[in-house]
């Protein structure tokens, strides 16, 4: 570098000093050192082929350069340095993947494993360039990856433009700061510094979990900004050296306060935790026991600005340089849980509980009561199935445990079963769904699934024709028409209350209907006459029924009669009219003729009248009539239940309830729903006998076939407005704490209901059979973390739900309802899924996802499964696994194989390279130096997200190649998942034995195969009929093998470890295989019978291949 001109410039006093600067020109990518011994262990965690990119590559030339960029800004820090070694260390050592585990990911093993690479690639670079990495931390906890890497840029700029000036207004400067100023740092360099950070973090979060919880835990009470300043290079510069120095202060043994947020920020990002005195309305001092700190350094933090509205821990900066055009972007963030975070899929449940609950409105508003509730319908469940109850049993068993229900009811248990900080985390989840989940799911349709009964009945207005009346009327007012309208008279299934059904006793559903008869007494203005209560009487050794009566408010004992004297409520008490055995008499009063022909008009309708109705038959000529509704008592049971009606009379005496004979009571109650109830003296009221109420009454509450309320008519408006979902909810939860809930009922009830479901057209539905697919298909992937904004997604209405279907019949879950099993996916909308809960926001077209082959984001990498198995047991395009690791770039990257992947051509002059012998029956492995390669192309195509005008791109489509190479050269590329998804890729499996001719072990001519033993004799079309790839345990081969057997044309038959060759040989005729094209065999066959040979090659002149696999492998 031209320093002599640099001099004479400044001993002249010509300050050229931008021609200066451009000749210093030292490269930073060739300064290197060793790291200290402190962070060893990170780089002996670390694969070869990160080791290297961190040392050598790009990102050690971004450490190098920031390193210096800022080194003189730096305090002297090492104490921290040290310890935040030792700590990355212990990280890395407990997060390493064993080079025999990596190898099980295939072409990706080279990615596999905690991203440590800027972590590395700063040790390596110097103590400030490991400062720099912490400052990268700390933006990644607070900051979305968009908005860091503009920060980064700002201060970048910044800081090369004070050096800059610095140096005019001085004429002194340092060369290598100089230097710095002069490196090019490009915005996709930093971008990808900063994915690197925030992948460490969540690998480090991930290893320090309950250490970081509860640190978290405590934050979210302090509410402060990192700092008041308003211009971004000074507030970050500020908060950086500030954080660096309290940290080494507290590791040194010195105490410190909080006086901002920048030291309670480094300790979120840097997983360094120091004792906490935590002051407030009740101070209290937080040991973390952490053994860096072993000299006692305690931090002292408050609550400051009580009545901000910002939560946790906040900064607000203004952004320059976050989109291409416009005024600097004012962006505000902050560490708290509630807003910004991730969580772990049984969190994501937890705060999913808290969604259902929030949409069950005020039956939901109890989150004690609720959890309770589903904990006590588990208990029921399990005493039915244990009973050997089917419905249960199809609810809890097997692949049921895969249901949205069931994963319900584990998060009550979950619940229920934690305590201490794990209860509070917990109702902070739940919370967390409630405010934030309510677009998440949709609302319900019907609270407690809908077992509470609909909101409201079809009846809510059906008083009289008049259209003078009023909502509310006095019942002395109320005169009725001869019946009403035929629109009043439909009824919905599930009236408020049906779950009466469910009461073990009648004595139980009595119980708490007369409750509900006190609690809406008042507010409907009805009295003890005006509304009662009818039950089922079951006689379950005769399979017979009658139906009884009783108050639902006190009568008088003596009259009957409503007693208006508020004064003598002690002279009040109920009456039952409980049946004696004796035969139960039709009305015949002219008013109920009038409503059935009005009600039964048409022929049809007329011949569902019991025969019964005696006097209205005579006027209706027609040639059938169906029997009585009503059951018949022989002798000898009439004579039982007398018996049983004295004692009865007996036992209620002692309660203070009257009892009568139900059939001294002209009731009639055929077909209540569409026909009411008519009884004519239950309305009768003291000293006023010619002005009656009307006799007909309609079910309000409860269930026609098992008990309910019935009110005059006119009265059922008001039950939604006087009753409410919170207090039903009480009611309906107190039945089961007091064991008084039917497990069988409840089970059948259950499984009823959900088989009746329709997720296609009910969105709650649909958005909890998407919560199901994502947790059934996280379960599989080990320590997963979901972004928390992503309950702030309408989940029913994302692309990847709304294309879901359900599973294929082969795959259904038996037994199981439609609306419980998850929906089925394929490789598109897996990735979509995973898209969306792990990003929290992107909402992707499933077009373009479709020749995805995997996804990585941040410390993860979502495989295709195909990509990591055996041909034979290659799984469906919707099998994704999860490793831990990434591909270096910063964003989203969806992996795609080109349009047309390219295979070597085999040309006149490799004749001598193809290696053909006859198979002399020894299966080895001949690809021993074949291997899988990684690659990208570096065309990328950015996946639409919506126009923001940003500059970073968030999500793209990234061009990927997976090399075959066989002692380094190339050899193919391929595309695995369309050899999933090809007509001629076939798996044959195992038959049981039960064929003609059954054959597996027929002696076999070696002398009619040829072995394959390298590439170029696969490519080479074969000219022998059979011919055996020999690739023994070598599943990437084999892999390699059957992708390329299909791109060249192939019909690809992959056969089981035992073949039955008669069961092929069937086949094989079947299809017409070989007579139009080549047909390659992929299996392990131990012996080829000769006779198969023989008839296959008389009959169909094909070329065969066959490549062994390994007879271990299970058969899917």
């Amino acid at each position: 570098m031209s320093i002599n001109k640099l001099a004479l410039s400044l001993v002249n006093g010509a300050l050229e000093i931008q021609p200066a600067l451009a000749n210093i020109n030292f490269d930073f990518s060739l300064y290197k050192v060793d790291a200290p011994k402190e962070f060893e262990g990170v780089g002996a965690a670390m694969t070869s082929f990160r080791r290297n990119e961190a040392e050598n590559g790009c990102t050690h030339r971004t450490a190098r350069k920031l390193g210096a960029l800022f080194e003189k800004l730096l305090p002297n820090t090492p104490q921290l340095l040290k310890a935040y070694g030792q700590r990355a260390s212990e990280i890395s050592k407990a997060s390493s993947i064993d080079a025999e585990a990596r190898a099980a990911y295939g072409v990706f093993a080279s990615r596999v494993g905690p991203d440590a690479t800027s972590l590395w690639a700063a040790a390596t670079s110097g103590s400030s360039a490991i400062a720099v990495h912490l400052l990268a931390c700390m933006l990644a906890r607070i900051w979305e990856g968009p908005e860091a890497t503009s920060i980064w840029v700002e201060i970048t700029e910044s800081r090369k433009k004070e050096i800059r000036d610095d140096f005019e207004q001085n004429n002194i400067g340092d060369m290598a700061t100089l230097s710095a100023a002069q490196q090019d740092l490009a915005r996709s360099q930093i971008s990808e510094w900063d994915a690197s950070a925030r992948a460490w973090l969540r690998v480090a979060d991930a290893k320090k979990c309950r250490q970081q919880k509860q640190l978290m835990l405590i934050l979210e009470n302090v509410q402060s900004p990192v700092n008041n300043k308003t211009e971004t290079y000074s507030s970050v510069i500020s908060a950086w050296k500030n954080a660096l120095l309290q940290m080494e202060a507290l590791i040194s043994g010195i105490s410190q306060e909080a006086q901002g947020g920048d030291i309670i920020l480094g300790l979120s990002a840097w997983h360094l935790f120091p004792d906490l005195m935590v002051v407030g309305p009740r101070p209290a001092t937080v040991q973390q026991r952490d053994p860096i700190f072993a000299n006692g350094g305690i931090l002292t933090v408050g609550l400051v600005n009580l009545n901000t509205d910002d939560r946790g821990i906040h900064w607000s900066l203004p952004l320059a340089h976050l989109r291409h055009y416009g005024v600097p972007v004012v962006s505000l963030s902050s560490i708290d849980s509630n807003e910004r975070s991730r969580i772990s899929t049984s969190e994501l449940l937890l705060a999913t509980f808290g969604c259902v609950l929030q949409g069950w409105g005020e039956a939901g508003n109890n989150t004690l009561q609720s959890v309770t509730w589903l904990n006590n319908v588990f208990k029921l469940l399990e005493k039915s199935r244990s009973a050997g109850g089917s419905s249960a049993s199809i609810l809890l068993e097997g692949k049921a445990t895969l249901s949205w229900f069931s994963l319900l009811l584990t998060a009550a248990r979950q619940y229920l079963e934690c305590q201490g900080n794990e209860r509070k985390t917990a109702n902070k989840l739940i919370r967390l769904g409630r405010k934030h989940g309510k677009r998440f799911l949709d609302r319900p349709s019907e609270p407690l699934f809908g077992l509470l009964g609909v909101s409201s009945t079809n009846y809510s207005g059906s008083q009289s024709h008049s259209s003078t009346a009023q909502p509310k009327l006095r019942a002395v007012d109320i005169v009725a028409e001869p019946f009403p309208p035929p629109s009043m008279l439909v009824s919905r299934v599930g009236l408020r209350g049906s779950y009466v059904n469910l009461i073990t006793t009648d004595d139980d559903k009595i119980h708490l209907l007369r409750k509900v008869a006190q609690d809406i007494a008042k507010d409907m203005d009805l009295d003890s006459t005006q509304i009662f209560i009818r039950y089922k009487r079951r006689y379950p050794n005769w399979s017979k029924h009658v139906y009884e009566y009783t108050t639902a408010l006190p009568l008088h004992p003596s009259t009957l009669k409503r007693k208006f004297n508020k004064n003598t409520p002690a002279a009040e008490g109920h009456t039952r009219w409980l049946y004696s055995g004796k035969s139960l008499r039709r009305v015949t009063d002219p008013r109920y003729y009038d409503r059935l022909r009005a009600n039964f008009p048409d022929i049809s309708d007329l011949q569902r009248i019991p025969e019964d109705f005696e006097e209205f038959h005579q006027y209706i000529k027609r040639p059938q009539r169906p029997k009585t509704d009503r059951y018949t008592f022989t002798p000898e049971e009439q004579q039982t239940i007398y018996l049983e009606f004295e004692n009865r009379k007996r036992f209620y005496a002692t309660l203070g309830e009257n009892t009568i004979e139900r059939e001294s009571m002209a009731i009639e109650d055929f077909d209540p729903l569409r026909m009411g109830v008519f009884w004519d003296k239950m309305g009768c009221m003291e000293g006023n006998q010619e002005q009656k109420q009307t006799p007909w009454f309609r079910l309000l509450y409860g269930d026609e076939n098992s008990a309910g309320l019935f009110v005059i008519e006119g009265r059922g408006g008001m039950l939604d407005l006087i009753r409410s979902h919170s207090t039903e909810a009480t009611d309906f939860s107190s039945l089961f704490e007091a064991g008084k809930i039917d497990a069988t009922a409840i089970s059948n009830r259950l499984l009823q209901i959900f088989y009746n479901a329709n997720a296609e057209v009910d969105p709650h539905l649909k958005a909890l059979k998407a919560v199901s697919t994502a947790a059934a298909m996280y379960g599989k992937f080990l320590n997963t973390t979901v972004d928390v904004r992503v309950l702030q997604q309408p989940l029913w209405n994302a692309g990847w739900v709304q294309n879901c279907r359900d599973a294929p019949p082969e795959k259904h879950m038996d037994g199981i309802p439609n609306s419980l099993q998850p929906y089925h996916l394929d490789g598109a909308t897996a990735f979509a899924c995973i898209a969306m809960f792990e990003s929290g926001t992107y909402n992707i077209n499933l077009s373009l996802l479709g020749s995805v082959i995997a996804l990585s984001s941040s410390d993860s990498i979502y495989i295709g499964g195909a990509l990591l198995h055996d041909p034979k047991e290659l799984a469906n395009s919707g099998d994704i696994r999860r490793v831990l690791g990434n591909i270096g770039r910063s964003g989203m990257a969806f992996l795609v194989p080109p349009v047309d992947p390219m295979i070597r051509e085999v040309k006149m002059s490799d004749w001598s390279c193809i290696d053909r012998d006859d198979f002399d029956g020894e299966m080895r492995d001949c690809f021993e130096s074949t291997s899988l390669h990684l690659s990208f192309t570096g065309a990328t195509t950015p996946v639409n997200l919506g126009f923001s005008g940003g500059q970073d791109v968030d999500a793209y489509m990234l061009e990927t190649l997976i090399s075959v190479r066989d002692c380094g050269d190339w050899v193919a590329d391929l595309d695995v998942f369309n050899m999933i998804n090809s007509v001629k890729f076939r798996i044959m499996g195992d038959c049981q034995g039960d064929c003609q001719d059954h054959n597996r072990n027929s002696v076999v001519t070696v002398q009619s195969f040829t072995a394959i033993d390298n590439w170029y004799g696969l490519i080479d079309a074969p000219e022998t009929p059979f011919s055996i790839v020999r690739a023994h345990q070598n599943w990437q081969a084999r892999l390699a093998a059957t992708t390329i057997s299909i791109a060249l044309g192939y019909e690809t038959v992959v056969l089981s470890d035992e073949p039955c060759w008669c069961c092929f040989n069937t086949k094989a005729n079947e299809m017409s295989w070989g007579r139009f094209q080549n047909v390659i065999l992929i299996g392990y066959p131990s012996q080829v019978p000769h006779f198969f040979y023989y008839h296959i090659t008389r009959n169909l002149n094909y070329t065969t291949t066959i490549i062994e696999i390994p007879r271990n492998y299970s058969e899917l």
